[in-house]
């Protein structure tokens, strides 16, 4: 937790920025246009969406003409929504699947890919301002910078190469012009849960804009585990199934920790944020942008099945910088972007192995990943058509350092893994073209990567490591395509191929958990691992008319997968022995022969409002993921073939609810979120065998009510039934919770 006396300067620092822009604001005038935190009359606010803009096909497009299914989460829905951290929002929103743990950890998966937390080569790419976001874990990146996200579906290596297999999250953050605005908050909520922050940007000039945010989070005290279970009995989700290698099929009692207070589950953090932009002339503009996360002391509670015995302590600093040339000459539209970012992750042992409390704990562990890059872009506009070529080079860093128990105040250091470097250049072409009379858009893509893959000398590293590198050469084509059949009615499509490298854990990581215990676990890598490609298509159809107030989208989506990189647990095929202990499983990595996705993507939204000409909303909408098949595929040299499910993605991904506002005076949103049935592996059974989750349902509700112009209150609850659920099994998450936020806003006209 942090210290008092920096708290008194932080909040007496930011109050006196409030007091300096409030008074600054209130002299400019309110550029047309501008947008506030507090949503707009609804008339106007869904006249706008035939205008928004995104950018995840690395240029800016009205949504409504990109062929490829992209998904908004507004600044709106981030306010309207319970959420402490990106994959908060992502998952209650947009039917995705998580692997989320209490601690700030945690990852998301696309269209069947399994979720992913930690590695330099996930299968859903992660961006910030449309370049490599610098952070392996999303649980990282703070909400109050956050204008909106954009969650593209679907394969994108045309635009931006490895990883973006499932799809790819795009996060916007605030680029504010005009009049000075911004807001102040405070919270405070259950478990002793405490967060401020403020937000404020605009021109100082005419010429110099900029942006700054601030957010400091503590829950000082463990959460409770939820214990009403309403859905869960409704839902008969009280047991989950284990299978075993002989084909043994049993049931296992999974309402551990109903109404438990959850040991180890307190952090604090603060994130800061801020740019600077100049308009150098008429053509020519640049920004320069950094951000830093740094929490210290995160507690993780380990596995409920072993208590408190896996219990551990770790700090996480992440900070990033970017600076971007932007400007157009003629018919060309240039930008320049230079990037660097670095995530450390330190873990230190409170526990030993026997899950006794060390007297004094010490550092066990470092988790280091640097990025850097530069990006090339030129637009080419060419009447109604434009063409985007680019020029990507990125780095890529990572190292793993693992430290024993001080002896004599001495440390022995080791790795699990070799240090290793992804160095790509990838060089793109991007059509997007209009015929017949706007009705018929297509975007055509092709992209060359050159990666090279470098395991690098490791001298901590305890196993044989051969160094060196490997370059592959991968080419990635893509079209995508929409025909407006009727004004409100839209066909659209898309077909593309994508990738993602191994990276050096999966290749050469060597791993043994449990020492001392009498049995151990070992990770070993894989040297001779491929490329992981996919070739994935979709094909859908989209209404919207405004004035009825209804707005549907069905999609289904097909991937195979060939050369999927997998792991697999097992006992060891002969008894095997390490310094005494016995090895009960083995975790290899390996190609699977192929993978099977497919699935069916339905949205759906009808706003009452449309009767009375959006005097208020009354709107009712839904996202639904229904997964077919998410199926790894192995064929033995004897011709026999094994097909397992693919780990941690649910049958069925649902997101619901209802949301009424008036007038921008108040708003009440109730949504709901349901999680079908998953398969993982059961690590606390010493025989790994296969488990299958139930499915689990939690509801939220948060009210937001503007007492006057400037102040405004608001009421979030989350898991209202109090329900006991997890993300991933034996770190459950939080029983019912709420918080209160009173925000003050400045430098606005706020209309009611």
């Amino acid at each position: 937790m942090l210290p008092t006396s920096f708290l008194n300067r932080l909040a007496f620092g930011v109050g006196c920025l409030c007091l300096l822009l409030d008074h600054v604001a209130v002299a400019q005038q309110r550029p047309e246009g501008s947008l506030d935190s507090i949503p707009v009359k609804m008339k106007n606010a869904h006249t706008a969406l035939e205008e928004v803009v995104v950018t995840a096909g690395r240029s800016r497009q009205r949504l409504k003409d990109v062929p490829q299914k992209i998904e908004l989460i507004s600044n709106k829905d981030i306010a309207a929504t319970p959420a402490l951290d990106v994959t908060d929002i992502v998952k209650k929103t947009t039917s995705v699947n998580v692997i989320q743990y209490p601690g700030i950890l945690s990852g998301v998966g696309i269209r069947g890919f399994r979720p992913q937390f930690s590695g330099i080569n996930q299968r859903t790419l992660l961006l910030i301002n449309g370049r490599p976001a610098g952070t392996t874990n999303l649980g990282t990146i703070d909400l109050n910078n956050i204008d909106h996200i954009e969650v593209l579906k679907g394969p994108a290596s045309a635009l931006y190469g490895s990883q973006a297999m499932g799809g790819v999250i795009n996060i916007i953050p605030l680029q504010s012009s005009g009049q000075i605005s911004g807001n102040l908050f405070a919270d405070y909520g259950s478990f002793s849960t405490f967060q401020f922050g403020g937000r404020a940007g605009g021109n100082i000039t005419r010429r110099l804009d900029f942006d700054i945010s601030g957010t400091y989070f503590d829950r000082d005290a463990n959460f409770n585990i939820g214990k009403g279970n309403l859905f869960r009995d409704w839902l008969g989700s009280k047991d989950a199934r284990n299978i075993y290698a002989n084909g043994k099929d049993t049931l296992v009692n999974d309402a551990r920790g109903d109404g438990q207070k959850r040991p180890n589950t307190r952090y604090a953090y603060y994130s800061t944020a801020a740019r600077i932009g100049y308009q150098l002339d008429s053509v020519w503009r640049v920004d320069i942008s950094g951000s830093l996360f740094n929490a210290k002391d995160v507690e993780s509670p380990g596995d409920i099945f072993s208590g408190e015995a896996g219990a551990g302590l770790k700090n996480i600093l992440r900070y990033n910088s970017e600076a971007a040339l932007t400007g157009r000459i003629r018919n060309n539209e240039l930008s320049a972007r230079l990037y660097y970012a670095k995530e450390q992750s330190k873990t230190f042992a409170i526990r030993n192995a026997r899950g006794i409390v060390i007297d004094t704990p010490y550092q066990s562990g470092l988790n280091t990943y640097q990025w850097y890059g530069i990006q090339l872009r030129d637009i080419i506009h060419l009447r109604k058509q434009r063409l985007i070529v680019g020029y990507d080079y990125n780095r890529t860093v990572s190292q793993t350092l693992s430290y024993a128990a001080p002896v004599n105040a001495t440390q022995k250091e080791s790795t699990t893994a070799p240090n290793a470097a992804l160095i790509t250049n990838g060089w793109y072409v991007q059509g997007q073209f209009t015929w017949l009379s706007d009705r018929l858009k297509v975007n055509p893509g092709i992209r060359l990567d050159v990666t090279r893959f470098a395991v690098e000398s490791t001298p901590a590293f305890s196993q044989t490591l051969i160094t060196g590198a490997k370059t592959n050469l991968f080419v990635s084509p893509s079209i995508s395509a929409q025909y407006d059949i009727l004004p409100s009615l839209t066909m659209h499509g898309s077909i593309g191929r994508a990738f993602v490298t191994p990276d050096a854990y999966n290749v050469a990581g060597y791993q043994v958990s449990g020492k001392g215990t009498g049995k151990v676990v070992i990770a070993r890598g894989n040297p001779s691992l491929k490329n992981e490609s996919s070739l994935s298509g979709d094909l859908g159809l989209r209404y919207e008319h405004v004035r009825s107030g209804i707005a549907a989208d069905i999609t289904f989506f097909n991937t195979r997968v060939t050369d999927r990189i997998v792991s697999r647990s097992a006992p060891p095929a002969t008894p095997e022995t390490l310094d005494g202990d016995v090895v009960t499983a083995v975790t290899n990595y390996f190609n699977a022969n192929r993978s099977t996705i497919s699935g069916l993507e339905i949205m759906a939204s009808y706003d009452l409002g449309a009767l009375v000409n959006y005097r208020y909303s009354l709107r009712f909408f839904t996202n639904i993921t229904r997964t077919f098949k998410a199926d790894d595929i192995t064929v033995a040299t004897n011709g026999t073939t094994t097909k397992a499910a693919i780990q941690n993605v649910a049958t069925a991904n649902i997101n619901y609810g209802v949301e009424y506002s008036r007038g921008g005076k108040y708003g009440v949103r109730l949504t709901g979120r349901y999680v079908g049935k998953r398969w993982d592996t059961d690590f606390n059974d010493p025989l790994r065998p296969l488990v299958q989750y139930p499915a689990f349902m939690t509801m939220d509700a948060a009210i937001n009510y503007a007492v006057t112009r400037r102040h405004q209150i608001s009421v979030a609850v989350a898991n209202i039934t109090d329900e006991n659920y997890y993300e991933k099994r034996g770190y459950n998450m939080p029983g019912r919770n709420y918080r209160i936020r009173y925000t003050y806003q400045f430098g606005k006209n706020i209309h009611h």
